[in-house]
């Protein structure tokens, strides 16, 4: 009864201060649970999850507070009055740390966080909402898809069709580009409550290769056999937790910047979500770049550029005729059907060819491939973008320019990132853990490699395959998440 009571005077103090101890997601282990008790919060907490969000109650569950911080998910609002009554019964409950569904008008949410000391620590934010100034809480993303294998309709699909997966790494490299002030942060449900077991694993290596965090939401079925002490979810469990120690030992990763060559022009989530949603399922893993502000883009960092589906600025286009002039390759595609803006002829062009469903013009040293209408299948668009990215090499055929290339499965997907005299390659496994011969091709010229994965004793050295304008490295295989990382050479 004393250390009872001891808690709740903590609690109640904590209250009356009305200051909350910032919670940093970088590298921490995140989930939500709908009614924990401290048995489950004690599994949770030895595979590493120390932030727990819960549905909010009048009390904060007894025996918690030495297992997780404990985060109040308060209910949606239906008006701003109305969140404001719900924070002020979540801080007399004793809780320290809540988050919120972002609702009202962008300045009269502001002064409600304001208002708040703290104990806001975390913001649900629609596409439509990503511009709102939420600091110092921390804003997430309330979009995405839980990541796995799609099963496809046994009656629509062919002998030869590929495994499609479900992903989010090209949200996490929108956040990246547009709010790098921000950890980029997602939340998600499962999509069924018997998901597998490891497909919170995979949410949160793919999280990690993304370079930032999400809010873990374990499927219903998972959840009752945690609670069960049911031995294989254990075994899931502590795997989680193998992946999460490895990537919180690596966070130095998410501070070096994107690599790849391929970038595309983005004005919105909505504008610019599935086009880089393809590309990053097709292995082009591209940067994506703000139409504002306008940077000048040297062709020898960033080589093809996807500007599609916009009304291009006076300044954007100026940017786009000086990356043409410099060498640099344009896929660009109108916003509205029959309403071509025709930048590129300021840069004198030259018809070549017929290109699919473009006309490649030859302009300045680079080159712009022309769609007459706006960009309507982001696979087909993707599988251009491929071509013409891969196409960029010494021998001038194939898809031999690509960043990085995977062989041999379907469903392993890559992000690539740049530090000094370094590449990284950090790949993600959607599908279930086997045994296969993994070839990765990655463009440039490198001294060393070696590969690291949550499962092995640290780094394994990788024999390096010379091959013009890139090597090869012969991987065993991907068990959920690996690391890739390649010394370049010195001159």
């Amino acid at each position: 009864m004393l250390q009872q009571s001891l808690l709740i005077l903590f609690m109640v103090a904590a209250a009356a201060t009305g200051y909350a101890s910032p919670l940093n997601p970088a590298g921490e282990m995140m989930a939500r649970w709908p009614a924990p008790s401290p048995a489950v919060l004690q599994s949770l907490k030895d595979a590493g999850i120390t932030t727990v969000f819960v549905p909010f109650q009048p009390h904060t569950p007894q025996g918690t507070a030495k297992t997780a911080h404990l985060v109040a998910d308060l209910p949606q609002a239906a008006s701003l009055a109305a969140l404001w009554d719900s924070a002020a019964a979540a801080r007399s409950a004793g809780y320290s740390a809540v988050a919120v569904t972002a609702t009202g008008d962008p300045q009269s949410f502001r002064e409600f966080l304001s208002n708040q000391k703290g104990l806001v620590q975390f913001v649900y934010l629609k596409p439509e909402q990503l511009d709102w100034d939420v600091s110092p809480a921390h804003a997430v993303l309330d979009s995405g898809t839980w990541p796995g294998l799609h099963a496809l309709d046994t009656g629509t699909a062919g002998a030869s069709e590929r495994p499609w997966l479900d992903a989010n790494l090209h949200l996490y490299e929108y956040l990246r580009a547009f709010y790098p002030q921000r950890l980029p942060l997602l939340s998600y449900h499962p999509k069924n409550p018997s998901a597998n077991l490891y497909s919170v694993e995979t949410a949160l290596a793919e999280a990690f290769a993304g370079g930032g965090n999400t809010i873990l939401d374990f499927p219903e079925s998972y959840r009752q056999r945690i609670v069960r002490a049911d031995p294989r979810a254990l075994t899931a469990l502590r795997s989680l937790g193998k992946v999460a120690a490895f990537a919180k030992a690596q966070q130095n990763l998410l501070r070096i910047s994107n690599g790849s060559r391929t970038a595309v022009l983005s004005q919105s989530l909505e504008q610019a979500e599935e086009i880089l949603n393809l590309a990053y399922r097709n292995n082009l893993a591209p940067r994506a770049v703000p139409v504002t502000p306008h940077p000048r883009w040297e062709a020898n960092h960033i080589g093809i550029m996807a500007a599609v589906n916009l009304d291009l600025e006076p300044q954007t286009a100026t940017c786009l005729i000086q990356f043409l002039q410099a060498g640099g390759k344009v896929l660009t595609a109108p916003a509205t059907e029959g309403k071509p803006q025709k930048w590129w002829e300021a840069a004198a062009p030259r018809q070549l060819r017929t290109q699919g469903s473009s006309i490649a013009y030859a302009a300045g040293k680079g080159e712009v491939y022309v769609y007459p209408e706006p960009v309507s299948d982001p696979a087909e668009f993707a599988l251009d973008l491929m071509e013409v990215a891969g196409g960029d090499n010494v021998e001038g055929v194939g898809l031999r320019g690509l960043d990085f290339r995977v062989w041999n499965t379907g469903v392993v997907l890559g992000t690539l990132y740049q530090n000094a005299g370094e590449k990284v390659v950090l790949l993600t496994s959607y599908g279930s853990d086997q045994d296969y011969d993994l070839l990765l091709s990655v463009r440039g010229e490198f001294a060393t490699a070696s590969y690291e994965d949550p499962f092995t004793n640290g780094p394994k050295a990788l024999t390096v395959m010379q091959r013009p304008g890139r090597v090869e490295l012969d991987l065993k295989s991907v068990r959920r998440l690996g690391i890739v990382r390649l010394k370049e050479k010195t001159q």
